[in-house]
């Protein structure tokens, strides 16, 4: 809802583990991306849902990357 308060701007999480591969009976739930030039990355990932909480997959983590570059590398995964 409009108006409600949302979590802080650069908020760290802490509380997560590291893990090799993806289950393969994790749900897929969607794409995000945040895009980034010079300074920051662009950073692509997928987010799964898998025995009560979430998995991200990092698919790309790279700078200097253009609109059509971002846009092949979703595409391609």
């Amino acid at each position: 809802m409009l108006g409600e308060v949302g979590r802080n701007e650069g908020q760290i999480m802490t509380n997560w583990i590291h893990i090799d591969a993806v289950a393969e009976d994790a749900r897929f739930m969607r794409r995000s991306l945040d895009w980034g030039y010079t300074n920051d990355p662009t950073a692509i990932f997928d987010v799964y849902e898998y025995n009560g909480g979430y998995v991200l997959d990092e698919v790309c983590y790279e700078k200097s990357m253009g609109n059509g570059q971002i846009a092949d590398r979703c595409q391609s995964c």
